[in-house]
């Protein structure tokens, strides 16, 4: 081979190299290096921490999603519908509760006069809960539209306070008593 040549190929060689080692930086600059987050400064690299549910908080959504899908689902019905939405509530209820409403049920005249409500849940809170309780008190408020014979349709806002039992590790409902919010 020629000096020429080997220049050349020398020369090629190198830029090869050089293109590879630039191709290997700017790759590493573009990953972001592994971001490490210490619990005393969450903040340094803009991410947030989600601290791990406790058994009391995984307690305490249990109590209020039961309460809350429990008052949705009992303040929504019309006269047609032959309280399903009471019977498909019974295994979400105390047999207190149950007994009472099955009387309803059994004791019921059906209405030919068209009637109808739908209740959405707005908010809800838990009262008189602590960790290890077998009891607690959940206030749920709602908006329900009432429509009546002539399909006009009312809004009121209610809140429903609702006691709940523990039951075979199984939040139940107790009682539920309705008040208007003026």
């Amino acid at each position: 081979m020629e000096k020429k040549q080997r220049i050349i190929l020398a020369l090629f060689i190198l830029v090869i190299v050089i293109v590879i080692a630039l191709v290997v930086i700017f790759s590493k600059k573009r990953q972001k290096p592994e971001e490490v987050i210490t619990p005393n400064n969450p903040q340094e690299n803009n991410e947030v921490i989600a601290k791990p549910i406790t058994k009391e908080q995984n307690e305490r959504t249990q109590i209020i999603s039961t309460a809350s899908s429990f008052v949705e689902i009992y303040g929504t019905y019309s006269n047609s519908d032959n309280y399903n939405n009471l019977q498909s509530l019974y295994p979400f209820m105390t047999d207190k509760i149950k007994n009472q409403y099955s009387s309803i049920i059994e004791n019921s005249v059906v209405s030919d006069v068209y009637y109808s409500k739908v209740t959405q849940v707005l908010s809800s809170s838990l009262m008189n809960y602590k960790n290890g309780d077998t009891t607690a008190t959940a206030v749920i408020s709602v908006v329900e539209r009432v429509t009546n014979s002539s399909y006009e349709e009312d809004t009121v806002q209610k809140r429903y306070v609702v006691k709940l039992i523990k039951d075979s590790n199984k939040w139940k409902v107790d009682e539920v008593k309705e008040n208007n919010v003026k």
